[in-house]
């Protein structure tokens, strides 16, 4: 069987499959740089959660010294008993958090360990810090880099694929033309192909149907109508959306780093009050109660400035996948 293509209508039907084929291809393209996306998010969190037990372990250290301190000044009439009750209730309920912390940080090694193939053992190297080459991004950025998108290409080949769907369901209202040889037998010789005369050619039945079938091919119309129109809406949208999610990470890019360096300031000068308390406490210049207070502000403020940091890098991470997936701009 043979159908002769007058008027195009097998030819967009093909154009159909291949901008078909090729959206899914741009979606399994995205899902592999989205998995990347993930990989490298947890890594990061490794990282945030490891400076977390340090900063745990930092304040422990000072709680340890604050609890010694207020042993010798009860044992030198200096101090009332159940201050030690107070310093030592701080010291063990920081020392069960840093605990919860190390869980947590075997519970995402094994989840990247999972993600490599690997057996969930949690003994997996993480790195000691944040990588330092991460590139500066310009402001002036040319927006036809969101065609770069995975995800962006995929709608807009779903919208070619629809609009070539609806023009061939519209050919189909028209006759076709088809060489067979279910009437007749049909001449072996090549010559005699073309041949009116031969049997090969059965045009009657096909230049009618379309007429007998047109309300079954015009609802096939209306719905590829339908297919298009709601593939222009998800287009549109996948445009604007990587417009919004471009400028809303390139503006929190800004933002966090200024932050970052503020915040840096704050735990230096708090640092530097902890430092100066412990040593009034030590001479009885202020009380436990103050010194405490000034401990658990340094701990808040250095979390802060650890989380900040990692949502840097994180947020970096997100601008890059809203730029189409690789460092070139």
């Amino acid at each position: 069987y043979w159908e002769i293509d007058l008027w195009g209508k097998i030819s967009n039907m093909n154009n159909y499959h291949e901008s078909n084929m090729l959206a899914q291809l741009y979606n399994l393209e995205y899902a592999k740089i989205s998995l990347k996306a993930q990989f490298i998010k947890a890594l990061i969190s490794t990282i945030n959660i490891n400076n977390e037990i340090k900063i745990f372990e930092n304040n422990l250290s000072n709680l340890k010294k604050i609890k010694d301190i207020t042993e010798n000044r009860i044992t030198s009439g200096l101090s009332r008993p159940n201050e030690i009750h107070i310093a030592s209730s701080n010291y063990f309920l920081y020392e069960s958090n840093l605990l919860s912390k190390k869980i947590e940080l075997k519970s995402i090694l094994r989840q990247l360990e999972l993600m490599l193939g690997r057996y969930p053992s949690g003994k997996m190297m993480i790195l000691e810090s944040y990588p330092t080459d991460v590139c500066q991004i310009k402001s002036n950025l040319n927006s036809n880099l969101i065609l770069r998108r995975p995800d962006v290409l995929s709608k807009k080949e779903s919208l070619n694929s629809s609009n070539s769907k609806l023009v061939s369901n519209k050919k189909a209202l028209f006759p076709t033309f088809s060489l067979t040889n279910s009437i007749g037998q049909s001449s072996s010789d090549l010559e005699n192909l073309f041949d009116p005369k031969s049997s090969v050619w059965n045009v009657g039945l096909n230049i009618v149907q379309p007429i007998f079938q047109s309300g079954r091919l015009k609802k096939n119309i209306q719905i590829a109508q339908n297919e298009l129109t709601y593939s222009d809406i998800q287009y549109i949208e996948s445009v604007m959306n990587a417009f919004y999610e471009t400028e809303n990470f390139l503006d929190l890019d800004k933002s966090l780093k200024e932050v970052e360096k503020k915040i840096s300031l704050s735990v230096d000068n708090i640092q530097k009050a902890v430092d100066f308390s412990i040593q009034s406490y030590e001479l009885g210049l202020v009380d436990l109660v103050y010194v405490l207070n000034l401990q658990q502000q340094l701990f808040n403020t250095q979390k802060q400035l650890e989380n900040i940091i990692a949502r840097r890098y994180s947020n970096r991470i997100d601008l890059v996948l809203a730029l189409g997936g690789n460092f070139e701009y």
